[in-house]
């Protein structure tokens, strides 16, 4: 499986009034990576959603490890590990690299569906 690695500082905005990132922003964050993971293997998110495919997230799981702090960088390293046609899950690990530290693990499951959010079978190739 490839292995795409996003890096995110952390911004003022996203975290609460103790400096530490506020529990949702992570969604975000798996969502950036998510994206550009897509961009890493060539295919375009935009693209998809034009010719018809969307992508909703069917599960989300998260468990926080340690806090992110203001002004932190993490990595996010996003990988597939099931693909189907008709779903596809995501693996993400939230690390500090400077501080070798991993603050969070999570899953994504995603569903191929039409405009009108019915599920369909599409196969797509995403370095898997």
């Amino acid at each position: 499986m490839k292995i795409y690695v996003h890096k995110h500082t952390v911004r003022y905005h996203e975290v609460d009034r103790m400096g530490i990132v506020h529990h949702g922003n992570y969604i975000k964050f798996l969502e950036d990576a998510r994206i550009e993971y897509f961009k890493f293997v060539g295919i375009s998110y935009k693209a998809l959603e034009d010719s018809g495919i969307f992508l909703p997230v069917r599960k989300l799981d998260i468990e926080y490890l340690r806090p992110i702090q203001y002004d932190d960088t993490v990595e996010i390293e996003t990988k597939i590990e099931r693909i189907s046609p008709v779903r596809i899950v995501f693996s993400y690990e939230v690390w500090n690299q400077e501080r070798d530290t991993l603050h969070a693990k999570a899953g994504v499951m995603l569903a191929f569906v039409d405009k009108n959010g019915k599920v369909i079978k599409h196969e797509i190739d995403l370095g898997a």
